[in-house]
């Protein structure tokens, strides 16, 4: 079954891992590190993957992309814009919350949680990061009863980001 990260992800223009290394502050897998969020079973990604990694932990999907930011596109824009395509992706009802942007140390960081109801119901909590001039996005994704599991990812991502130096 597809869920709605799924389908989202697969209309997302493939991003670069060079971006990730241009950007030595954000690697995702010192992210994941840092956020001790449990056994994390990578997944393979291919080369033209719409994401840099992919993983798996407690039963909640996880992906991560990273790219840089055009040097007139502003940090809200970026999070807008993609918000607004992984909301078109969800074919049934949606909920939405959106918590505006804050900085944490030298980062920005605004947070994302969408609730598809529908066909492929999903809960997908999403966290984005800007540092420098790239644009992070953390995805986690379940099923309704993953709900705590998705929702508890977010949390640590973001407080080991307002922990980081």
């Amino acid at each position: 079954m597809r869920t709605f990260l799924s389908l989202a992800l697969a209309s997302v223009v493939a991003v670069s891992a060079q971006a990730e290394r241009a950007s030595p502050l954000l690697p995702l897998d010192r992210i994941l590190s840092v956020a001790k969020l449990g056994a994390v079973k990578r997944l393979a990604v291919s080369e033209n993957a719409a994401v840099d990694r992919a993983w798996i932990v407690d039963g909640v999907f996880g992906a991560g992309r990273v790219r840089a930011l055009a040097p007139d596109e502003r940090f809200e824009d970026a999070v807008l814009a993609d918000l607004s395509e992984l909301q078109f992706r969800c074919s049934g009802a949606l909920d939405s919350e959106f918590d505006l942007p804050r900085r944490a140390a030298t980062t920005q960081i605004a947070t994302a949680i969408l609730n598809c109801r529908g066909p492929r119901t999903s809960i997908l909590a999403i966290v984005y990061i800007h540092s420098g001039n790239s644009f992070v996005t953390l995805l986690h994704e379940g099923m309704p009863a993953h709900r705590d599991a998705v929702l508890d990812k977010q949390a640590r991502v973001t407080r080991a980001l307002d922990h980081a130096p």
